[in-house]
């Protein structure tokens, strides 16, 4: 089978973009989108070290959230905390476990999909690169 795309024609075995010898890699599943992203970061180029605060605003696109996930290799978590946007009650902090690889928030209550929330970790690390 052949395409035509402009004045260049190719088959569906080639597929220009993608190198030759790469394995695909697909999106993993995801129980929530998040909204907005705020980072609050301190840089110290001689120390090649960074610290910070990410805010993440999010909101469930199942039902029953009961846990976050985010990838946080080779960082240090100081804290977690969490702010419910619907009532504007005020930041709590959150039961959490650093995996090494990532960063596991468990909720005292179950999300809905209609729910809003903002979830702040506080963070260090050294990059390597």
């Amino acid at each position: 089978m052949q395409y035509y795309c402009g004045t260049n024609s190719f088959s569906v075995k080639h597929n220009p973009f993608i190198l030759p010898g790469s394995t695909t890699h697909y999106a993993r599943d995801r129980d929530y989108d998040i909204q907005h992203v705020r980072l609050d970061l301190v840089v110290d180029p001689e120390k090649k070290r960074l610290e910070g605060t990410a805010h993440l605003t999010l909101k469930p696109i199942t039902e029953n959230v009961t846990r976050l996930e985010f990838d946080a290799v080779e960082l240090e978590v100081k804290e977690v905390k969490l702010s419910d946007n619907k009532n504007g009650s005020g930041r709590r902090k959150a039961n959490y476990e650093n995996t090494g690889r990532k960063i596991i928030v468990y909720l005292d209550q179950a999300l809905k999909t209609a729910d809003n929330v903002t979830v702040s970790i506080r963070y260090s690390g050294q990059p390597r690169r």
